[in-house]
């Protein structure tokens, strides 16, 4: 996406016309495997009339009526055809947001982790998380993204940074291609839940959704705790009754679902100030708290002593 470091030229995409995309069956037969080749060779071409022949740099970014949909509700896509070194952050996003990476190479960090990635891999952005990526300067990469809310269910599925999928491809070629048609949020809905199908499907039947709600809830906490959110919406998220849910969650974890909310959000606060050298009002508007002064309040009961005060003692430890 564009950076906010440099000017550039923002040139907005023709849509592909004649472009049709096939839903394939699992595989089971010879046929079935040179269908879905077609299907790939389908969404190359997709992404061959979006990109080719233009100057590197040029980019799509469509933005998404919010249409507040309670499962997934999408918020952004678009594709860009990157120029060398062309780089995006530190920065903070409010929203899920997936890359899929069509060609070329490029960086992706968040915190003190690096991966380096190439065509064929999904870097995965999640809220109030900081991030920074950049294109290679010799194979600078080309990809397509799509940002979206959604409910703890499908955030459980988006714990790791990188991800590789089969038939990514196409799911993004069609979401890039709904950017320009009539209820265009349906349509990329809709393809965003065939992606969670598909990544579901990945886990394998031991890793589904029967299991761990406490873990789900916990991984949604940490994905979103920058955004408001109330125990109650959790539990229905996971389809559990209030009461039992709150139960459920002090058993593994010894705190109340509220409690564990705050104890995140703060650890959060406490580290962009120390490590990202935020001031005390831009750390609380990032953990998800408008209002600094009940911020401060409660940062003082956890850690003993204002925010302020607590980010000067780590900086005097840091240096020496």
């Amino acid at each position: 996406m564009q950076s906010p470091k440099t000017l550039r030229r923002k040139t907005v995409l023709p849509a592909p016309i004649n472009v049709i995309f096939i839903i394939v069956p699992p595989p089971c037969t010879q046929s079935s495997k040179k269908i879905r080749e077609r299907v790939l060779q389908t969404a190359l071409h997709f992404w061959h009339n979006v990109t080719d022949g233009r100057a590197a740099g040029e980019m799509k970014d469509t933005l998404l009526d919010n249409l507040h949909m309670a499962d997934i509700n999408p918020r952004i896509c678009g594709v860009e055809a990157c120029a060398p070194g062309h780089s995006f952050g530190p920065a903070v996003r409010e929203y899920f947001l997936l890359h899929y990476v069509v060609r070329g190479k490029g960086i992706f960090r968040r915190g003190k982790r690096e991966y380096t990635l190439q065509a064929g891999e999904i870097f995965v952005i999640r809220p109030g998380e900081v991030t920074y990526y950049e294109a290679d300067m010799r194979d600078p990469w080309e990809y397509m993204w799509a940002g979206f809310d959604c409910a703890p269910p499908f955030a459980a599925l988006l714990e790791q940074d990188v991800l590789r999928l089969p038939g990514a491809l196409q799911n993004f070629s069609r979401i890039a291609g709904c950017g320009d048609m009539p209820a265009k949020e349906w349509r990329i809905c809709a393809q965003l839940y065939e992606l969670f199908a598909e990544l579901d499907a990945a886990r394998g039947p031991a890793q589904g959704h029967g299991g761990n709600y406490v873990g789900q809830a916990v991984n949604y906490i940490k994905s979103n705790y920058s955004q408001p959110m109330r125990v109650q919406d959790i539990a229905a998220g996971l389809g559990l009754n209030r009461s039992y849910f709150c139960r459920l969650f002090r058993q593994q974890t010894g705190l109340s679902p509220q409690e564990y909310i705050v104890s995140c959000r703060l650890a959060k606060a406490a580290q962009f100030m120390t490590e990202h050298g935020m001031s005390q009002e831009e750390a609380a508007r990032q953990a998800g708290y408008p209002d600094v002064f009940s911020f401060s309040r409660m940062f003082r009961r956890k850690y003993g002593m204002p925010p302020g005060r607590y980010a000067a003692r780590a900086r005097q430890k840091q240096g020496g």
